[in-house]
Parts: C-alpha cells; sequence; structure tokens
C-alpha cells in the first residue's frame, strides 16, 4: 500500500465549507481569474483540454466543472458532435447559459454521481484538485477509472507550488494581489483568501501522481511556469491494484 504524503497542512474543509465557499465565489470567479491571471489561466484551460486529445464525436465528462469556464473550449473540440456531461457539487454556469441547452449538467458530489460505468471517452478537471485531501484523491482517481471507457483519456490541471521564482512569485500574487481585485470588483474578498492556502497544500502535485497509479491508472505530470501550475494526463488501464480493490471495498 502507498503511504498518503504529509500535506504539511490540516484538511480545512469539508463538502459544506466547500459549497459555501464556491457558491460565494461563482458570480464573480471567472471575471476575478481572468483579469487576476492576465489571461494566462484560460491559456491554461485551453492547454488541458488540447492534452485530453478530443476528438468530434467523443462523450466528454468535465469534472468540477464550477461555472463552467472551460467549456467555450471544449466545445470548439467536439465540432458540435459528440456530449459534454458536466457535474460539480456547485455548477453555477452564469457565463455560458447558452450551451445549457447542449450540455448535461449535474449538481451533486462527484462521489455520488449516477453517471454509468465506463460512459465517458475522455475526462477534463480544471482546478479542481486542490481541495481534495489525499485518500479523496484517490477516490476521485477512482471514480475517473471507473467512468473511463477502455481507451479513454483524462486531463487535469491545477495551481499549486514549485521551487522556481515565478512560482514564489505567484503564490504571492495570489495571496495578495487577487483578493484585493476580488474587492475591488465588488465581490467579497474572504474566499479568494482561501485560494493560496489550498494552492500551497496542493504543492508541487506528487501526490497526485500516487493516488492515480494507486487506482490503476497511468498519469503523466507536466509543471508548467515553473511550478505555478501542474498539468496531468494519462490513460485508463486494464488492470486494477490489488491495493486499490482492498481501499473500495
Amino acid at each position: 500500500m502507498i503511504s498518503a504524503p504529509n500535506y504539511g497542512l490540516a484538511d480545512q474543509f469539508d463538502n459544506s465549507d466547500l459549497q459555501a465557499l464556491f457558491e460565494q465565489m461563482a458570480p464573480s470567479y471567472d471575471q476575478v481569474s481572468s483579469l487576476g491571471s492576465l489571461g494566462i489561466i484560460n491559456a491554461w484551460r485551453k492547454r488541458c483540454i488540447a492534452t485530453a486529445q478530443i476528438q468530434p464525436g467523443m462523450v466528454v465528462g468535465d469534472l468540477l466543472c464550477g461555472g463552467g469556464e472551460a467549456w467555450p473550449w471544449l466545445e470548439q473540440a467536439l465540432q458540435g458532435r459528440g456530449s459534454l456531461i458536466a457535474l460539480d457539487l456547485v455548477a453555477q454556469p452564469l457565463k455560458h447559459p447558452i450551451y445549457l441547452e447542449r450540455i448535461e449538467v449535474h449538481n451533486c458530489d462527484i462521489f455520488a454521481n449516477r453517471l454509468p460505468s465506463q460512459s465517458l471517452d475522455r475526462v477534463v478537471c480544471c482546478f479542481g484538485l486542490k481541495t481534495f485531501c489525499y485518500s479523496e484523491l484517490v477516490r476521485f482517481a477512482g471514480e475517473i477509472r471507473r467512468l473511463l471507457r477502455p481507451d479513454g483519456r483524462f486531463s487535469l490541471i491545477e495551481v499549486g507550488t514549485g521551487n522556481s521564482w515565478v512560482s514564489s512569485l505567484g503564490h504571492i500574487y495570489l495571496q495578495t494581489v487577487v483578493p484585493l481585485l476580488a474587492r475591488g470588483l465588488g465581490a467579497p474578498s474572504l474566499p479568494y483568501r482561501q485560494l493560496a492556502p489550498l494552492a500551497q497544500r496542493f504543492g508541487t502535485g506528487k501526490h497526485v501522481l500516487q493516488a492515480f497509479k494507486q487506482a490503476g491508472l497511468s498519469i503523466e505530470h507536466q509543471p508548467i511556469w515553473g511550478g505555478l501550475a501542474h498539468l496531468f494526463s494519462g490513460s485508463r488501464d486494464s488492470f486494477q491494484p490489488r491495493c486499490y480493490q482492498i481501499a473500495t471495498k
């Protein structure tokens, strides 16, 4: 059995905390994140989606979809053919209501979803991993494995930390400037102050590699901008490790 890593920070949030946190940020998140990152966050979303290698006609799952910020690029990849299924505890697509006519949205706990096994060709997740502790990451990886078809692929991206000056500067920026920007735009600043501790807890993302391998997925990791962001991609293996079988019984 692979041992869980030490985050260095206590797990701070349960589902009710997270729901309240993201409900407060939902109306302003897209604007604050886009302006606060000078558009870089959208470039990272596009890179995550490109890495998924989505083809027209596929069935794609957008897990922890938030406000549907990734939907324009997912729809572009599908070219009007195939299906997009979005899941989140708080799915509030305020900016892209037009997509609701074509997208199947499930407001639910990811661990309590009722999607059929092996129903997705691709899975993407943009900036949702930092809310999970290690045991939840293993469960999340196991859920991705359950949902993917045998030849399915996944692509995930998250903000974290690294060993470069870019990453250190980015963390300070996330901790100080982003909450001030949120307040300047008329949004509550307190929820945005939680993003830096969550990114710090996420760290370099090595625990994600452990968790996904433990769940029986092949996975690759690519730090972006010196570790300010982390891109993970891989596929569904044909085996299920014994350690994960025991953990899920």
